[in-house]
C-alpha cells in the first residue's frame, strides 16, 4: 500500500494575511468590532486610512434626518481618533448615530 498522492492544488492550499491591511466596507462592521473588543488608536487609524485607499467614503445611503452629531467623512473619524479628546465610547455612539441617520461607507467609482 503506497502513500496517497495529492494534486498540486491540494498541496498548495494556504492563507497569507498582509499585516496592517485591514479595512472596513460597512460602518456596522466597525461598530460591531468596537462593541466586541478593545482596539488601539493605531489599529483604527490604519484601518480607516486603508478604507480610504481601497476607495471608500461615507455617503448618504438612506434619506433620514440626523438628530445627533454624525460623521460625513472618514477623515472626520480619523481626526477625532487622532485628537486629544478621543474617547472610544464617543466614537462608538457617533458611528451609531451616523448609521441611524442613513450614512454608511460606499465604494467610490474611480472609473
Amino acid at each position: 500500500m503506497g502513500q496517497k498522492k495529492f494534486s498540486e492544488l491540494e498541496v498548495t492550499n494556504y492563507n497569507y494575511v498582509v499585516p496592517d491591511s485591514h479595512f472596513w466596507t460597512d460602518l456596522n462592521c466597525l461598530i460591531n468590532y468596537l462593541k466586541s473588543t478593545k482596539v488601539s488608536r493605531k489599529y483604527l487609524l490604519t484601518g480607516l486610512n486603508n478604507t480610504i485607499k481601497n476607495g471608500y467614503e461615507i455617503a448618504l445611503v438612506e434619506e433620514l434626518k440626523p438628530k445627533d452629531i454624525i460623521y460625513t467623512s472618514i477623515n472626520q473619524i480619523i481626526n477625532f481618533i487622532d485628537s486629544e479628546i478621543y474617547v472610544e465610547r464617543v466614537l462608538y455612539l457617533t458611528l451609531n448615530y451616523t448609521v441611524n441617520a442613513g450614512y454608511n461607507l460606499t465604494k467610490i467609482n474611480n472609473g
